[in-house]
């Protein structure tokens, strides 16, 4: 099973890893496991491009301050039934 919140921690906290997800969020996402499916990929990468050119996130994202006061990134994924 994918660890979510381990790939979060990392993204907040490496640098490198969190560059590499803002350029190419579904890439960045495959390299480590997680597959997105075809149907996912244009609302994730505009869901990034929204956090990265607006102040206020982008419906279904979310930006939570980090220790520093940059932002973080807080990823959450869901599913309608």
């Amino acid at each position: 099973m994918f660890d979510l919140a381990d790939l979060e921690k990392r993204l907040n906290d490496d640098p490198k890893l969190r560059s590499e997800f803002l350029a190419d969020p579904v890439g960045t996402l495959e390299k480590e496991g997680l597959k997105i499916p075809p149907s996912g990929r244009k609302q994730l990468i505009d869901t990034i491009r929204g956090i990265q050119t607006k102040k206020k996130p982008t419906v279904g994202s979310t930006i939570q301050p980090a220790a520093s006061d940059a932002p973080g990134i807080s990823i959450s994924i869901s599913k309608d039934f």
